[in-house]
């Protein structure tokens, strides 16, 4: 029964990603391009500069990282919420994944405060540099 319960779930979660994350992505990631595409267009055709800042690489940069911590934690708390699920009683085993489960929200608490934080940083450093003298 233990076998068949987890050849189900793997199935599960393999429909999920295959069916519904990775098509979502696509299309929100093409439209993103054809958006950019057609601004930088735009801005070429007006004779704006067109480059990326320092300011501009260090977000983007710092905007990946996150976002890969974020994922890490989204998987660090579905293994978790399976190891519980299948421990079969085994209170050693939900409590380390009770454990897992608290510790992943908390890095998940601390990824959320450092966007925060960069994010507020970020727009204080551009307020000071764009203020008038």
């Amino acid at each position: 029964m233990r076998k068949i319960n987890q050849i189900i779930f793997t199935i599960l979660i393999i429909f999920i990603f295959s069916f519904v994350l990775i098509p979502a992505n696509a299309y929100a990631s093409s439209g993103r391009n054809i958006v950019i595409n057609g601004l930088n267009v735009t801005a070429n055709t007006a004779g704006l500069q067109n480059g990326s800042t320092p300011k501009d690489m260090v977000t983007n940069i710092l905007g990946y990282v996150l976002g890969f911590l974020g994922i890490i934690v989204f998987i660090n708390i579905i293994f978790a919420g399976y190891q519980w699920i299948m421990a079969g009683g085994n209170e050693e085993t939900i409590s380390k994944a009770k454990n897992r489960i608290k510790n992943s929200v908390i890095g998940l608490i601390i990824i959320i405060g450092a966007y925060l934080i960069t994010s507020n940083l970020f727009s204080a450093v551009k307020n000071v540099i764009n203020e008038p003298q």
